[in-house]
């Protein structure tokens, strides 16, 4: 169970010792963020925000507030109106959550590095400001700083495909309310099951990307959906898997299905997503089959599909996120069936897609000390995460990253200073803010790596205090409103002057005329 206690200790965001680990993420009514304060209130001062995708450790729940710690350590409030608690991930029941965080944080990272794979370097794309030789001219000293920390040779682009486990096993109850309605049926093949744990969390996940700047339309990121699970009937079977990627392809034609391939359409993507719910899972569960229709989707193995806006892209980072709630049981026996499991991951690997495993259940927890999970994640570079409750997933899925970032700091070593918070997306993007001083600023932009290690980018940017420049707009439209004034008074002046002058010209006329002679005079 080591292995097990490292990736609990990795997913605790900043856990107090002794403190239970639930995280606070924003409801799907939040667009934007939602605002975390110094006190329980409305009118307490900003102290942070929490964006959809994000999540906070939960520390207490203090009447309509939960009190939560973000990323970077900030501790505040946030309304429960528009927040959910999501339980911890874990290990399982039989262990209470205190004894398993202490445990986790006992081990912490050991082993983390080897077991995540190492991370590759990190590029930043910045969204603003401009690079070098930026000057910020406002009245606000503070310098808006955002864009994408990716790995090296990532363009911030990606394509994820979703393999769910639709074996029979995942008919039983997921543990959790997973419909929302309030009642927790633990029956077999029920709303709350473990599949349809997994199609919510897809769904959530996919509405927690079209939020995501500069992706509302699913132009960054692109989503596909995939099944798997074989006949039961060749499970035992001893028949030799031969290691080639033909093979692999022949079992995802088999026991697999590339239900929808990669798209920006969310849409559509949801739409398919709720017909998924009324699938009637059944087989055994086929790892290398789920990886290698995962791969068909991405495009890396098989016969290329038609381009346009469904399928991959060549200049996109690849990624599987791979759910399941048991062992690898076909094709053959259980020693093939984990052998064809590595080779898929190795050859996904090799193809530059990294698959992040995650096992559902306490059945996957307790299952820990096989290997073939963690070895798929450590073969392509991925990471494996672990629930005592399959019906977790829904909360966890639409906040685990798909960048080896886990969140960016910003500093301003001219002034020693940190910004106090910033928000890291799922997909490496983030957006923050730092007080400039008057003149040059050196600023440094660091991405934390999921195996603690940091990824620095410098830049200069010039502040220049528009305090005295605003003053003198000012001024100017001041006098050009008392000008406007004056010129609007001389022209009345002017009008009334012409009229008094029509006037005594009119009167003129009259006092000057002659009276008729009396002969004259009309009768």
């Amino acid at each position: 169970m080591r292995h097990v206690r490292i990736l609990v200790a990795s997913l605790v965001l900043l856990a107090p010792v002794g403190a239970a680990a639930d995280r606070v993420v924003p409801t799907e009514r939040v667009k934007s963020r939602v605002v975390v304060r110094s006190d329980p209130g409305t009118r307490a001062r900003p102290v942070g925000s929490l964006r959809p995708g994000e999540a906070a450790v939960w520390l207490e729940s203090l009447g309509d507030w939960h009190r939560v710690r973000l990323a970077d350590a900030t501790e505040g409030f946030v309304s429960q109106a528009w927040t959910r608690r999501v339980a911890e991930p874990g290990e399982p029941r039989r262990e209470s959550r205190g004894a398993r965080l202490r445990r986790a944080l006992g081990d912490a990272f050991e082993g983390a590095a080897s077991l995540l794979g190492a991370a590759p370097g990190v590029v930043f794309s910045f969204r603003g400001p401009a690079r070098d030789g930026a000057v910020h001219v406002h009245d606000d000293p503070r310098l808006p700083v955002a864009g994408f920390a990716t790995a090296a040779g990532g363009k911030g682009t990606y394509d994820l495909v979703l393999a769910l486990d639709a074996s029979t096993s995942t008919r039983e109850f997921a543990g959790m309310d997973v419909d929302g309605d309030g009642r927790v049926r633990d029956v077999w093949d029920g709303p709350d099951s473990i599949f349809r744990a997994q199609v919510k969390a897809a769904r959530e996940l996919v509405a927690a990307l079209s939020r995501l700047p500069g992706n509302r339309k699913g132009e960054r990121i692109r989503v596909g959906v995939v099944t798997f699970a074989g006949d039961e009937r060749h499970a035992g079977q001893g028949a030799s898997f031969v290691a080639t990627p033909e093979a692999v392809l022949e079992l995802a034609r088999r026991d697999a299905k590339l239900r929808i391939r990669p798209t920006g359409d969310y849409r559509a993507l949801d739409r398919g997503l709720r017909r998924l719910e009324g699938l009637k899972p059944k087989g055994a569960t086929d790892f290398a089959a789920g990886i290698g229709a995962a791969l068909v989707g991405l495009e890396v193995l098989g016969p290329p599909a038609s381009g346009g806006p469904h399928g991959a892209r060549p200049d996109a980072e690849k990624v599987i996120f791979f759910l399941t709630d048991g062992k690898p049981r076909l094709p053959g026996d259980r020693e093939t069936a984990e052998e064809a499991a590595r080779y898929a991951a190795r050859l996904a690997g090799s193809a530059g897609v990294r698959i992040h495993a995650f096992a559902l259940g306490q059945d996957a927890v307790a299952r820990g000390k096989d290997p073939t999970l963690k070895d798929m994640a450590r073969r392509s570079r991925g990471r494996w995460v672990a629930m005592q409750d399959p019906g977790e997933v829904v909360g966890l899925l639409r906040t685990a990253s798909f960048a080896f970032v886990e969140r960016v700091k910003i500093r301003n070593l001219t002034r020693g200073e940190e910004s106090a918070f910033i928000a890291t997306a799922i997909d490496g993007s983030f957006f923050g803010e730092i007080e400039l001083a008057e003149g040059d600023n050196e600023i440094e932009v660091v991405a934390v790596m999921n195996d603690a290690r940091e990824a620095t980018e410098r830049f200069t940017v010039s502040y220049q205090d528009a305090a005295p420049r605003r003053e003198q707009a000012r001024r100017l439209a001041e006098l050009r409103e008392e000008n406007e004034a004056l010129i609007e008074q001389i022209r009345r002046n002017l009008v009334q002057e012409m009229e008094q002058v029509r006037a005594g010209q009119r009167r003129s006329v009259t006092l000057s005329a002659e009276p008729l002679p009396a002969e004259q005079a009309p009768r």
